[in-house]
């Protein structure tokens, strides 16, 4: 069973970016997209057309200056590998609660199609 990470938002937080479930490196690590082969840190920092920092802290301060809040849909599940297609069996994060403590979230984006479909289970 693998278990996810905590939510990277606070007050300011106005965009919630969510994915699946952090892959192996990044949970080794406890840092979202860790993996040197994943593109998200690319995108978020080219979106501001602003060079990717090399420490996860900076990349954090970033997101938060931003008002961009990252977590995702499930809190765990039975997985081999980092692959989203490998994903079974999942429990998803406590989301009623936490819109309930961020009610400033107006925006929520998937980082990727399991993340999407995965967001249904919380209807």
């Amino acid at each position: 069973m693998k278990t996810g990470l905590p939510p990277i938002v606070d007050k300011n937080s106005r965009i919630l970016i969510l994915g699946s479930l952090p892959g192996m490196v990044s949970i080794e690590r406890q840092q979202y997209y860790a993996n040197p082969g994943n593109q998200f840190w690319k995108i978020i920092f080219g979106l501001y057309e602003q060079p990717v920092p090399n420490y996860y802290e900076e990349k954090v301060s970033f997101l938060r200056s931003k008002g961009i809040a990252i977590w995702d849909v499930l809190h765990q599940a039975e997985r081999e590998g980092s692959l989203d297609a490998k994903i079974k069996e999942g429990a998803l994060n406590d989301f009623n609660s936490f819109f309930k403590q961020y009610p400033y979230i107006k925006s929520v984006y998937f980082a990727g199609q399991k993340a999407y479909n995965e967001s249904y289970l919380m209807q």
